[in-house]
C-alpha cells in the first residue's frame, strides 16, 4: 500500500538535486534545511547521509554564489563538516575529488 512507502537515499538525492539546479533565490539555504532535517533523524529512518549527500548540497551553494554572499562560506563550512564526520569514523562521508 502507498501509505507504507517510505522516502530513501535515491528519493532524497532527487528532491536535493531538484533544489541545487534552481534559480530560485534561496534554494540552496532550502536544499541544506531539507538536508539537516534528514541529518537530524538519522537513525530514526532507513536514509543514510553519505559523501553524495553532502556534495550535492556543497554544489547547491557553490551554484548560489551570484546570489548570496554567504554561499561560498556555507560550502566550506560543509566540506568541514564532512571532513571532520569522516575523522571522526563515519566512512560514508569520506570527501571525494567532487567535495572539492
Amino acid at each position: 500500500p502507498i501509505q507504507s512507502l517510505q522516502p530513501d537515499i535515491s528519493s532524497l538525492h532527487s528532491l536535493l538535486y531538484a533544489h541545487s539546479n534552481s534559480q530560485q533565490r534561496g534554494s540552496a539555504k532550502k536544499c541544506e534545511q531539507i538536508f539537516r532535517q534528514i541529518q537530524s533523524s538519522q537513525g530514526k529512518s532507513n536514509i543514510q547521509i553519505g559523501h553524495v549527500t553532502y556534495n550535492i548540497v556543497i554544489n547547491a551553494w557553490a551554484k548560489s554564489a551570484r546570489r548570496d554572499i554567504n554561499a561560498a562560506n556555507r560550502a566550506e563550512e560543509l566540506l568541514r563538516e564532512m571532513q571532520e564526520a569522516y575523522s571522526d569514523g563515519n566512512t560514508r562521508v569520506k570527501p571525494t575529488l567532487v567535495s572539492f
